[in-house]
């Protein structure tokens, strides 16, 4: 009777990420091995810096805790170890990133001591997604629901707006780095936020209309009250700047760029101090 023996070599693994990772605040990310081999063991290693694992470590899924994980690239890597067959290793990167930025300004522009209040605001990417006001002096939570806050005079603070974007686009939470204000009393927010490039109020009765939206690149910003000064910026969804500050005026403003990719867009909008965002979708 003749016999042979067959053996099966360590496949190299094909590693499945989340599709966001949370920053700033506490979470988990779970990543898997898409073409796993049965009676395989799997070895996984993460940078300290971007979590630790959950136990157990073996299994063709493991689970990470990123609690307090910042933006960067992270060297990771899985072994793939076979009874009697050998194993193999497989480097792979993790990048997280923040497209998520807080602004803090002062009304009237000028000096904290004659300020009667000031705005701290968050860029929108995602309709859908929630806010919350985060005091980070008392490193406590300070009011929720819209991406913009008016906070009444006082004493010196440090403030940020946590976004929790919807399950859809992975049900991550960003936190944004804290910005220093001159007022620390949160008080009922100065506007509900704006998604749809609509007309909406504006503190000192300033209103902005945005159109056409969705538009190929090109659009107009009218502005429909009064202001000394005012300036528009364009980021992209990773929070970079698409189209660098342009100088506004009352009435029609064109504004954008033929060489915008398709995507959505943040407008930076600033009149005299008062800071706003509105959200644009760019189609070819």
């Amino acid at each position: 009777m003749n016999s042979r023996t067959v053996s099966f070599n360590a496949t190299v693994p094909t590693i499945t990420q989340p599709l966001c990772f949370s920053v700033g605040v506490a979470g988990t990310a779970t990543f898997a091995v898409g073409n796993a081999q049965l009676g395989s063991t799997y070895t996984w290693s993460f940078d300290a810096g971007f979590g630790t694992i959950i136990p157990p470590n073996g299994n063709p899924t493991v689970t990470v805790s990123t609690t307090g994980t910042a933006g960067g690239p992270y060297n990771c890597s899985v072994t793939n170890t076979t009874p009697n067959c050998g194993f193999v290793n497989f480097p792979f990167t993790v990048t997280v990133t923040n497209p998520y930025t807080a602004t803090a300004t002062v009304v009237p522009a000028g000096p904290c001591a004659g300020s009667l209040y000031s705005v701290v605001s968050v860029n929108t990417i995602y309709a859908g997604s929630t806010y919350q006001l985060w005091d980070c002096t008392t490193n406590a939570a300070a009011g929720s629901g819209t991406t913009s806050y008016q906070l009444n005079n006082g004493t010196a603070g440090s403030f940020t707006i946590i976004v929790t974007i919807p399950a859809a686009q992975g049900g991550c939470t960003y936190m944004p780095p804290c910005v220093a204000t001159c007022q620390n009393l949160p008080v009922a927010p100065p506007r509900t936020p704006d998604t749809d490039g609509g007309i909406d109020g504006l503190p000192n009765d300033h209103l902005v209309e945005l159109q056409p939206n969705p538009n190929s690149g090109t659009f107009t910003l009218n502005v429909l009250a009064p202001f000394k000064k005012g300036s528009a910026t364009i980021v992209d969804a990773q929070g970079k700047e698409a189209v660098g500050a342009i100088t506004l005026q009352s009435g029609a403003n064109e504004l954008g760029s033929e060489r915008l990719k398709p995507g959505t867009y943040t407008v930076r909008i600033d009149l005299d101090g008062d800071v706003r965002t509105k959200n644009i979708i760019v189609t070819k």
